[in-house]
């Protein structure tokens, strides 16, 4: 049996026909009664062939395509990868030196913190050091101060105990003031001035001219030519009852003169008693002014009359405390403390 080849002719596409390669074949091929069933798997192994290398020029086609595709893309993103590693790498960089530069600062700090913490150990062990410094030096202080003022409080006694025997060795004197230079200077003429003085201020104690003078003399024992003031004379008078009386009448008489002159006759005091008497001066008159009837005793005591009572002070200090408890007294008397304290 001879083959009979059939050549395949484009036919009009119908919904019963099938595209391959712009080719249409019929599904159903009508062979004539006497084509063998070798032919028609011939065909059909040719159809399987062409399907077969369509498939592969659409899946190459396909694929190049894909691959073109691909390339475009991987070429843009690479464009795109390396401007962003461009950017990414320059950021690393900046990152990187600011990581060096705040490295670089921390260790400074680190560094800075550890001199501080040195120096401050350095200082709290000074500081140690002078607070026990300044302990032993404010025991020293305290010390010192204590000494003070046992030698203060020793020097006071002293000079109390040295007031009290100078005015003991004065309780028996008087000092007359005012007395011309020119009425002379030793006993003789000393002597002879007091007799005067006290026949012309008090004549009905004549007797008392036979008063027993044991030692007279001016002072200072110099006289200095430029001083206007005559030196004053101290009179010793041994029987202190004499002295008394007459200490009394020239307080009561007030004003005494010499040869018509106004003069002065006192008790005879040390210069620390002066000072404390003359002290007392301008609460004396103050005192005397409001009828408190003061009197100044022996050596340097203030006494006045208050409330039907009098009393004695050794002191301004003890006259303050006194004052406090007495809301007349201290009206009258507060500005005078007040301003010799200031004074002072």
């Amino acid at each position: 049996m001879t083959k009979r080849k059939t050549k395949l002719q484009p036919q009009t596409s119908s919904p019963s026909q099938e595209t391959l390669g712009g080719m249409y074949l019929e599904e159903n091929i009508s062979h004539p009664p006497h084509i063998s069933d070798t032919i028609a798997t011939e065909v059909d192994k040719q159809l399987q062939e062409a399907l077969k290398k369509f498939k592969l020029e659409i899946i190459s086609q396909i694929k190049e395509e894909m691959i073109k595709e691909m390339k475009e893309i991987l070429n843009i993103s690479k464009e795109n990868t390396d401007k962003k590693l461009e950017e990414l790498n320059k950021k690393i960089e900046s990152l990187d030196e600011q990581y060096k530069k705040q490295t670089e600062y921390i260790m400074q700090m680190h560094r800075d913190i550890q001199e501080i913490k040195n120096s401050t150990e350095s200082c709290k062990n000074h500081l140690n050091e002078s607070e026990d410094r300044i302990s032993d030096l404010e025991d020293r202080i305290a010390a010192s101060e204590q000494e003070r003022k046992d030698l203060l409080k020793i020097t006071r006694n002293q000079e109390t105990t040295i007031q009290q025997l100078q005015d003991d060795a004065k309780k028996t004197n008087i000092r007359m003031i005012g007395i011309n230079e020119k009425e002379g200077d030793n006993i003789k003429d000393i002597k002879r001035i007091f007799r005067e003085a006290i026949a012309e201020n008090f004549p009905s104690m004549r007797s008392e001219t036979d008063i027993r003078i044991s030692e007279a003399y001016r002072t200072p024992n110099s006289h200095n030519q430029n001083k206007t003031t005559p030196r004053h004379i101290i009179i010793t008078i041994p029987e202190i009852q004499h002295k008394n009386r007459l200490l009394k009448a020239v307080r009561e008489k007030r004003q005494i003169t010499y040869k018509g002159k106004p003069i002065r006759i006192t008790a005879d005091f040390s210069s620390q008693t002066i000072k404390s008497r003359r002290a007392w001066s301008e609460v004396f008159q103050i005192l005397k002014q409001n009828d408190f009837q003061p009197r100044l005793i022996y050596p340097a005591k203030l006494s006045f009359k208050i409330d039907g009572e009098i009393r004695y002070f050794h002191d301004k200090e003890q006259l303050k405390n006194f004052m406090n408890t007495k809301p007349t007294l201290q009206k009258i008397l507060k500005d005078s403390l007040d301003t010799q304290r200031k004074n002072h």
